[in-house]
């Protein structure tokens, strides 16, 4: 059969095998220079490739018509490089003058358009997208690394509009923008995991990343030296994002250097936020008009001018197990309350230093709520650890605190402003009236302590020793330093002190069926009550607080919380 007859022989084959709704095998299909490759540019390989289709870009850097404003066209294919981002370069080359961008992705492109391995830069967009645009569609952007793109109003790196791409282990560097110096979201869901944003910056909100009205969700993403007005990394705006093991590190902003939330809802899970700096409020994190959620989130050595770790403005904060240790400010060394409800549970505040409140500062009407949480060695003028001031206004606030501790600060209350506190079941150092208190040393396995980084005539340098405040027990106190339970020799006041209606939660047992005071209190951390020499050598049935006896004790226990549900 001659070669045209072979041509025409399976030519018809497709057509027959099309018509059966047969796809044709995918195919892998090369970029590069030289005939060795199927195509010059990446744009000629898009528009010859269908869906299912892989396309290889050789190693080099691609620039000028066809490797620029690539456009995806809607197919399910995927473009990687061959060797990885260092190897394989898309060079835009854009100016104000003549902008250009990396990829576009606006024709409903779903996961399985996949852009992988690739690094773009020197992109400049007008108005958004300086590397990457992303409207109405939900591409893959993996392994990417994108540097030093610029936009003329939002999304220096990457815009998504109405879109939920998902983005994971890509880098983005120094990329600008007036808002969303690397990303920026309007609308949609994006996913972003495993990423790096590293000295983004944005004249007004969001150094690294701004988010409009999304349900953005970031896992294990680490934001470092990033900077804006306000959100210096960043900038959430009527939004509910999720946020999860982030990472943010010397970001710099006016207010809110980590995070700037207004009028939103985040959930923050397991996220840290260490040497932020804010001129103005909110070193860690800045809250207005919104209604965070934090669990499990630590704030160490930030500084602000207001709310060193957090602001909160007119709002609602929720937090729980979350940790203040070292943080700086003029007002409020961990936090700051601006009229707002703000619930703390099983928190801890270590080390925090400020003019007035080392650990909290509230003003005008704030309503506190607190439960199960350690104050400790926190110092300040007035209120080493709350301070309720309204500077004159006379909007009194309220507090609430039950099963805490205040220690070590002196003059751990200050209250200028004719609040309502309530404090009961608490260990309040030089007392504090109120069923259940009382002063005593809590004994703590091993306080922190503020190190003067080898000059001692300057204290701006110094930081702060985390230590160990977990309560001492001779029946038994987790060490966190090696994981395990260890017996010290004296056992703590504070164990075992707390409300006889409050659940003990997770305790270990025995646990005396009475809740610890202070941030373990009621976790699988609390250190166990201790009975003297066991009588018993196995658990006894009805021996609810663990002393090897059934007794009017035990029924007491029982009856407090009688029909109680967690």
């Amino acid at each position: 059969m001659s070669r045209r007859c072979r041509k025409r022989h399976w030519a018809a084959v497709w057509v027959v095998l099309l018509a059966a709704g047969v796809r044709a095998p995918a195919r892998t299909i090369s970029v590069g220079p030289g005939s060795s490759h199927d195509f010059a540019t990446i744009q000629a390989a898009l528009n010859d490739a269908s869906d299912g289709d892989r396309i290889i870009v050789a190693d080099g850097t691609y620039t000028g018509n066809g490797n620029r404003d690539i456009d995806f066209l809607g197919k399910a294919v995927v473009v990687q490089s061959e060797n990885g981002p260092e190897q394989c370069i898309i060079d835009c080359n854009g100016s104000q003058q003549e902008p250009h961008r990396g990829f576009l992705f606006q024709n409903a492109e779903d996961a399985n358009s996949v852009l992988r391995g690739v690094t773009i830069r020197n992109g400049y967009a007008i108005p958004y997208g300086g590397a990457i645009y992303c409207r109405g569609s939900g591409p893959t952007i993996a392994e990417c690394k994108l540097c030093e793109n610029r936009a003329y109003k939002i999304g220096g790196a990457m815009y998504n509009e109405l879109a939920g791409p998902t983005v994971t282990d890509c880098r983005f560097l120094s990329n600008s923008a007036e808002s969303g110096g690397a990303v920026a979201s309007a609308s949609g869901e994006p996913m972003l995991s495993n990423c790096t944003f590293i000295a983004n910056s944005a004249q007004t909100g969001g150094g690294a990343i701004y988010s409009s009205l999304t349900g953005a969700t970031l896992l294990n993403c680490t934001f470092v030296n990033n900077s804006a007005e306000h959100g210096g990394a960043v900038f959430e705006h009527r939004g509910s994002s999720r946020l999860t093991d982030c990472k943010f590190v010397g970001n710099g902003a006016h207010s809110g250097a980590g995070i700037l939330n207004y009028e939103s809802e985040p959930v923050l899970a397991g996220c840290s936020f260490e040497w932020n700096l804010a001129v103005g409020g909110g070193g860690g994190l800045y809250n207005s008009y919104s209604e965070p959620t934090l669990v499990g989130c630590g704030f160490k050595g930030n500084r602000a001018a207001w709310g060193g770790g957090i602001e909160n403005y007119a709002g609602a904060a929720r937090l729980s197990s979350c940790t203040f240790a070292g943080n700086r400010a003029d007002w409020g060394g961990a936090m700051r309350d601006y009229a707002s409800s703000v619930i703390l549970t099983n928190c801890l505040l270590s080390g925090n230093i400020a003019r007035t409140a080392g650990g909290i500062y509230n003003r005008d009407g704030t309503e506190l709520v607190v439960t199960n949480c350690t104050f400790a060695d926190n110092s300040a003028d007035q209120g080493s650890a709350l301070a309720f001031d309204s500077h004159k206004q006379k909007y009194p606030g309220s507090a609430e605190a039950t099963n805490a501790i205040f220690r070590n600060g002196g003059n751990e209350l200050w209250n200028n402003d004719d609040s309502q506190i309530v404090i009961r079941y608490s260990d309040v150092q030089g007392g504090w009236p109120g069923e259940g208190n009382f002063d005593s040393d809590p004994c703590f396995a091993d306080a922190g302590y503020w190190d003067a980084n080898s000059t001692a005539l300057d204290a701006n340098d110094d930081f702060w020793i985390s230590g160990d405040y977990h309560l001492k027990s001779r029946g038994g106190r987790w060490n966190q330093s090696n994981r395990t339970w260890m017996n010290d020799e004296v056992s703590s006041p504070c164990i075992d002190a707390g409300c006889i209606i409050s659940p003990v939660g997770f305790e270990p047992f025995p646990n005396g069926g009475i809740v610890n005071l202070g941030a373990y209190g009621g976790t699988a951390e609390a250190a166990k009550s201790f009975f003297g020499p066991r009588t018993c050598q196995k658990a006894v049935a009805g021996d609810i607080n663990g002393d090897c006896r059934v007794d009017l004790a035990d029924f007491t226990i029982m009856a407090a919380h009688w029909a109680s549900r967690r």
